[in-house]
């Protein structure tokens, strides 16, 4: 089914190893197990989840809308739109993303403010590992001062 709506719109299947399609300056690539990747290839993303709309954030403008279901409600996406500032596009139905993301992509001052929005409200690429290694240096460091010999009761 949507395969069959991409071609309608003119998208063409190209080879890779997931469910990729392409069109004139456009890249479509369909996956549930390489966000990471994906976000990092990305100009922007579309969310339904509150986490992965926060991951986000720090690197693309990120367009949410609500859904069906009870967690992603349209109380919590204003509320995350709220929070998280203009990286967050919030639209109402699926149909107004394409012209939303559109309008946005074609905004050179917008998406300056979002980038820097998003490092601001994110932090740079990378801050999770460095916040990991540091605590590893830290408790290694704890270790060592208290000795490695001694009684234990």
């Amino acid at each position: 089914m949507l395969k069959d709506a991409l071609l309608e719109s003119h998208w063409r299947p190209e080879p890779a190893p997931y469910p990729t399609f392409t069109r004139p300056n456009s890249r479509l690539v369909l996956t549930t197990d390489a966000f990471a990747e994906c976000l990092h290839l990305a100009d922007a993303a579309i969310a339904t989840t509150g986490t992965g709309a926060e991951q986000a954030v720090g690197l693309v403008a990120v367009f949410t809308m609500p859904g069906p279901g009870p967690q992603f409600t349209y109380a919590f996406a204003e509320a995350q739109a709220r929070l998280l500032g203009p990286s967050i596009i919030l639209v109402l139905e699926p149909e107004q993303v394409g012209t939303a993301m559109t309008a946005c992509l074609h905004d050179a001052n917008r998406l300056q403010h979002i980038a820097c929005n998003g490092r601001q409200r994110m932090g740079q690429v990378g801050a999770a590992r460095a916040i990991a290694q540091r605590l590893h240096q830290s408790y290694g460091e704890q270790d060592r001062g208290k000795g490695t010999g001694g009684d234990r009761k």
